[in-house]
């Protein structure tokens, strides 16, 4: 069975959001999923908040990022050719 683990491998604070710069707080993560410890793919994702506390940013961004993994996973187990 394979191992999956994802890492953070960039991060950039931004104030503001993308749609009113004199609020809030936004950011683009990069993450790499590794599969077996080896890189896999790379996904970019960009998080606003409207407060301006960076761990509020993370926590948004940690939720993006497991919605986006579980439309990855759901996608694979319905393809009939994933062998998931």
């Amino acid at each position: 069975m394979s191992k999956f683990s994802v890492v953070l491998s960039s991060a950039s604070f931004n104030p503001g959001t993308p749609s009113d710069s004199s609020k809030g707080l936004s950011g683009e993560f990069s993450f790499i999923l590794l599969i077996d410890d080896k890189p896999s793919t790379s996904l970019v994702i960009s998080s606003s908040v409207s407060s301006s506390s960076p761990s509020q940013l993370i926590q948004q961004a940690q939720g993006d990022l497991k919605s986006a993994f579980q439309g990855w996973a759901e996608s694979l187990s319905s393809s009939p050719s994933s062998g998931i």
